[in-house]
């Protein structure tokens, strides 16, 4: 097995974040935490096999492939730079909204 990739949140992800847990914290602190980690346990999960979720968009400049990995009821988007060995999460947003039509 290859060496672990570093997996690097970037600041509108972790607003996301921020929001996922204000909104559901207004219910409960206990679930608005269990549903955050969840989330960043999934993210560090990246840093193997980063490949294994499907490609949902290519960009032509610069050529960039964005991946999508669901974290029920959220969707995590991030791109792999292989020449860096960089896990670059872009976004977190809840499933049933519509897909971001720009990515970092």
């Amino acid at each position: 097995m290859g060496e672990a990739y570093r997996v690097i949140v970037t600041a509108r992800a972790s607003k996301d974040l921020h929001s996922v847990y204000d909104y559901i914290s207004k219910d409960s602190q206990d679930s608005a935490a269990r549903v955050v980690d969840q989330i960043l346990g999934s993210m560090d999960s990246l840093a193997t096999f980063p490949h294994r979720y499907p490609v949902i968009r290519a960009s032509r400049r610069p050529p960039r492939e964005t991946r999508l990995m669901p974290v029920r009821p959220y969707l995590v988007y991030y791109r792999v730079i292989d020449s860096e060995r960089v896990v670059l999460v872009l976004r977190v947003d809840h499933g049933a909204r519509r897909r971001p039509r720009r990515l970092q």
